[in-house]
């Protein structure tokens, strides 16, 4: 009997899918001979099994597996399936909170795959119940975070962390004053007076946003508010330096003292957005969970604040630009292990995030056909906190 068989002994699907010819020869004393042939085909088409782990919170940190923990899979044939994992955002903007779906995916040698769903939440509620809970006079009771002044205040004391993480991140609307009134938040149905909530219950006020923000910041770095506004390298320090007087020396309390004063209907509209976009930068640098973002002004026309907008071809890579139902990321130049590529309204709204790794493709793609014509632009932020974009259209016919 002769063998001859296809198997390739090399871990790769020519191991576990394959054939052997077998050949039976028989001769008699007068020489006849007859041969059989014998086909063995071995087909591996079933898929691994897989184990997610469990949904978690955590708590600020980076939504990774291993604080969050890996799946685990088990197959037939290929001792060392390949185990991947894809994330979607579900809510929330991932900066203060998030829901993540993790769908996690194993692959053997012959591509046969499963997949399962683990549901990671990403929450600094930790930190802003603790911002919130200092005792600033030493009294033995939590001081609550006042915003505005005179009749136009809102209070947010200590159990108000859960309503805190819902009214995040503000959706889309002017910043401006809030309304006249003495408003204390309660917990109890996140009742927020004459403060406009859009229909998902977030505030319409991204000057509010960064006050409460920029609040929280400094109860958790008591030094914060004595940095001096012209160590930060914010686009509109300028406009606001100059409101405050440059001689002086403004620190960042003056800059929360500036913001209540705004949120109380005493400045006009004229320095709002500025004074919004120069909370909202010091608030990125001094990210609550610690994070230090490396902020950079070149090439910054796009209304983000501190992101560096890619000139460089060989940085961020999009195409087709203008984009029609979908839009096609390069990012081959950078290390891709442990970054987040997010896609953006050119308004600052977050639309999609996921978290890429090792072994995540260098060419991502973003479903584009959802979204009304306009601009665009995707970012990459690297494990070491630098963040590149690039630009981007959308034109529908």
């Amino acid at each position: 009997m002769e063998a001859i068989s296809t198997q390739t002994a090399d871990g790769g699907c020519g191991d576990f899918d394959y054939t052997i010819t077998r050949t039976f020869s028989i001769s008699d004393r007068c020489g006849n001979t007859f041969d059989h042939i014998q086909t063995i085909t071995v087909i591996d088409e079933t898929p691994p099994v897989i184990s997610c782990p469990a949904d978690i919170t955590v708590l600020c940190d980076v939504p990774d597996p291993d604080a969050t923990g890996y799946a685990t899979a088990t197959d037939n044939c290929d001792p060392n399936v390949t185990l991947r994992f894809t994330d979607v955002v579900l809510e929330g903007d991932c900066n203060n909170f998030c829901v993540i779906e993790r769908t996690w995916e194993a692959v053997d040698a012959c591509g046969n795959s499963s997949t399962c769903i683990q549901i990671v939440t990403k929450t600094s509620a930790g930190l802003i119940e603790e911002a919130l809970s200092v005792d600033l006079d030493n009294d033995g009771i939590s001081d609550p975070i006042v915003l505005g002044f005179s009749h136009h205040t809102l209070t947010l004391t200590s159990d108000a962390t859960d309503c805190i993480v819902d009214f995040l991140p503000s959706a889309l609307g002017p910043p401006r004053a809030i309304p006249s009134d003495n408003v204390i938040l309660d917990p109890s149905s996140c009742a927020i007076g004459n403060i406009e909530l859009n229909a998902e219950g977030k505030i319409t006020n991204p000057l509010l946003e960064e006050a409460i923000l920029l609040a929280v910041n400094m109860r958790l770095n008591s030094s914060l508010g004595d940095t001096p506004l012209s160590s930060m390298d914010c686009e509109d320090m300028p406009l606001v330096l100059h409101f405050l007087g440059r001689n002086t020396n403004p620190t960042i309390n003056d800059l929360a003292d500036l913001g209540n004063k705004a949120l109380s209907g005493i400045l006009g509209p004229a320095l709002m957005t500025g004074l919004r976009s120069t909370m909202a930068c010091v608030n990125q640098v001094e990210d609550i969970c610690g994070v230090q973002s490396p902020f950079r002004e070149e090439d910054n026309d796009n209304g983000k604040f501190g992101i560096r907008i890619a000139s460089a071809p060989e940085e961020v890579k999009l195409f087709p630009n203008p984009a029609g139902d979908l839009i096609n990321v390069d990012i081959s130049g950078f290390e891709i292990s442990k970054t987040m590529l997010s896609l953006y309204r050119i308004d600052g709204q977050l639309l999609e995030t996921r978290r890429l790794h090792d072994f995540s493709a260098a060419n991502q793609r973003f479903d584009t056909k959802k979204y009304a014509n306009g601009l665009y632009w995707v970012e990459i932020r690297l494990k070491t906190g630098e963040r590149f974009g690039a630009k981007f259209i959308i034109s529908h016919p």
